[in-house]
């Protein structure tokens, strides 16, 4: 289930609505860019909420990918998730049906993305590494 916590209150946190998911894969990242919430689960499936009105989100779409989506973070209009491994870039044209447009594999498992200016930063185990951020074209 995807939770909605009303948080204006630290000392009193209340939930305000629930929704499921597109199928019962366990989910490990989300990300918001402007009204659409984004769902990365297990089993290659992104899910897609229209979160207009918080108190009724709504499953607006999915996509399959090439792997369980463990972290999301968005740029310029592209969605960027890892699968341990993999990292997949998104395009959000229509953001209700994000479309897989690329992949860059690499050697060790990735924890952690994060994106600042044109960076994509990279918590490969130890270390963190630093990418220029390029579209899958």
């Amino acid at each position: 289930y995807l939770r909605v916590i009303d948080i204006s209150n630290p000392r009193i946190q209340q939930q305000v609505a629930t929704c499921e998911l597109s199928s019962e894969d366990h989910a490990y990242a989300v990300e918001i860019i402007g009204h659409y919430l984004y769902v990365g689960k297990e089993l290659n499936m992104l899910d897609v909420f229209d979160i207009t009105n918080p108190a009724q989100p709504v499953l607006a779409g999915y996509c399959r990918n090439y792997g369980d989506i463990r972290s999301l973070v968005s740029w310029n209009n592209r969605l960027y998730g890892n699968s341990w491994r993999t990292l997949t870039g998104f395009d959000l044209s229509d953001p209700t049906q994000p479309v897989a447009v690329g992949q860059s594999d690499y050697p060790e498992r990735v924890y952690a993305l994060e994106v600042a200016g044109d960076n994509l930063y990279m918590l490969p185990g130890k270390r963190v590494e630093v990418l220029q951020i390029f579209a899958f074209e």
